[in-house]
């Protein structure tokens, strides 16, 4: 029951920090319309990429924790994780509401990518795997 709450909670965690990752990534282009949806708002859109990528975090996380490896690898794979999963929403994003509409080449797709998203991507993953951090040797403490 403990690790069900835990994951729980980690989930919601990941939940939480995907979406005002994204969201803020996203805020830029919050008024230019979805080339993928054309009646799906800025908000929605943004909780449904955040839930369905947590749901991929989550997984990879749950995988990396069962690996027999010391943690500092643990910490760095989870680093990397993120920073594939968050680069790739950033990117399908800028595409989406961005590039899409006009004449942006794949490099300068990634260049603006990578420029919008250092900051918030770099703030909240060391917020995030602070928490998880936490939160893992907390639920330890309890067991």
């Amino acid at each position: 029951m403990i690790r069900f709450k835990k994951t729980i909670t980690l989930f919601i965690l990941i939940f939480f920090f995907t979406f005002i990752q994204s969201y803020w990534f996203m805020y830029e282009f919050r008024n230019s319309l979805s080339s993928s949806c054309l009646n799906c708002g800025f908000l929605e859109e943004n909780i449904f990429v955040s839930f369905v990528f947590s749901v991929i975090l989550i997984s990879m996380f749950s995988v990396i924790n069962y690996v027999k490896i010391k943690t500092n690898y643990k910490t760095i794979l989870k680093i990397i994780s993120i920073i594939f999963v968050w680069f790739f929403i950033n990117i399908e994003i800028f595409r989406d509401r961005e590039s899409s509409w006009s004449t942006y080449s794949f490099s300068n797709e990634i260049y603006y990518t990578i420029r919008l998203s250092v900051f918030p991507m770099f703030l909240l993953i060391i917020v995030l795997l602070f928490l998880e951090k936490k939160t893992r040797s907390n639920s330890s403490l309890q067991e």
